[in-house]
């Protein structure tokens, strides 16, 4: 038997959204777990995931690298959106603890710095989740920040380097 198939768009009649809410305590948790909201991200003085990592505890940062609990700084892995950064050839994470991600685009970050499950294998200091916000064709948000050290005076402009910066 020899036939053509048609292409055609599938549509659906019906959509199913599950939502959950998450326990105040998940009693079944071993794991030193902390999870970070958009909502939460929206009200702190951040721009970067490094910025927000390096308000927890147990995160330090030295020599512009970010450690946690004593380890060294390629020992973090970071999973975005489930898909594992470590380098594929020298299996080492990132050592400056962030990607270019914007607070703007994170739903959700878990933070796991101790008793991993079997899922976070070669893990040695800690494991952040980020799981970032879906897009949508009907929305676009943007966010401009313009910076400059120009105070408008001359006596307050004394140690100003006149620089201006637009950040997207």
């Amino acid at each position: 038997i020899n036939f053509r198939l048609k292409t055609q768009a599938v549509t659906l009649q019906k959509s199913t959204t599950v939502t959950a809410e998450r326990p105040m305590i998940e009693k079944g948790v071993t794991a030193n777990l902390r999870t970070i909201t958009s909502e939460e991200v929206k009200y702190m003085p951040v721009k970067a995931v490094t910025d927000v990592l390096k308000t927890q505890v147990g995160f330090v940062v030295r020599n512009q690298e970010l450690h946690v609990r004593g380890g060294r700084s390629g020992e973090v892995n970071y999973i975005v959106d489930g898909v594992d950064t470590k380098s594929l050839i020298g299996g080492l994470g990132l050592v400056t603890g962030g990607m270019n991600i914007s607070t703007e685009d994170i739903q959700e970050m878990d933070i796991l710095k101790g008793g991993f499950d079997a899922e976070y294998g070669n893990v040695q200091s800690a494991a952040v989740n980020i799981i970032t916000k879906e897009g949508s064709s009907k929305k676009t948000d943007v966010r401009i920040d313009f910076l400059t050290d120009d105070f408008g005076s001359k006596n307050l402009n004394t140690h100003s380097f006149n620089t201006d910066r637009l950040e997207f």
